[in-house]
């Protein structure tokens, strides 16, 4: 039995990927689509903002077992800060989106870069969905002035929130993303 990442190197290949028309990339069968998934969560392909927004790749959950430590820093700061879970997912999908336009992992993001990624989605969204409220929700992930649970932040050990010190009602909606909240 052959592979399927086999299969798709044989009959397409990374070079022939990247020659298909952004139509011809969004019809590929699903299981050719998740082996594209983690050649962009390696650095391996770099994506076109218009085949992230087009084709809605599942890099969020592809980078959350290719970065499963980072991941996992990035979502204990994320419940420190109060966050839904579906806020966090959400913010992880769009961390991984912008890594992937900028060819490299999560962790490596600068401000900048983040910036740069939110520009070029936010285009791509007026592009592919005028109407789509992802052009007013587009946020970058929790802040463009610093990169989401930066070095310096998921060095910090996670520790519990002691009972009773809950975020504020807005924090725990995921409405403002004041990431100077800590719990008294």
């Amino acid at each position: 039995m052959t592979s399927v990442a086999r299969t798709f190197f044989t009959r397409v290949g990374v070079e022939g990927w990247s020659r298909l028309s952004l139509a011809e990339q969004c019809v590929l069968p699903l299981k050719d689509r998740r082996v594209v998934d983690w050649l962009l969560v390696t650095g391996r392909v770099r994506p076109s903002p218009d085949y992230l927004v087009a084709c809605r790749p599942y890099l969020g959950e592809v980078a959350a077992h290719h970065h499963s430590a980072f991941h996992a820093r990035f979502t204990a700061a994320s419940a420190d800060l109060g966050f839904q879970r579906i806020v966090t997912r959400l913010q992880w999908s769009a961390l991984a989106k912008v890594a992937a336009l900028g060819g490299v992992s999560p962790e490596q993001l600068t401000a900048t870069g983040i910036q740069a990624g939110r520009d070029a989605l936010v285009a791509a969204i007026a592009r592919h969905r005028p109407d789509s409220h992802g052009r007013r929700r587009s946020a970058p992930p929790c802040s463009a002035r610093r990169p989401p649970c930066s070095t310096s932040a998921c060095s910090i050990p996670h520790t519990a929130r002691p009972t009773g010190t809950a975020p504020p009602r807005e924090l725990r909606r995921g409405r403002r993303r004041r990431l100077d909240w800590r719990p008294p």
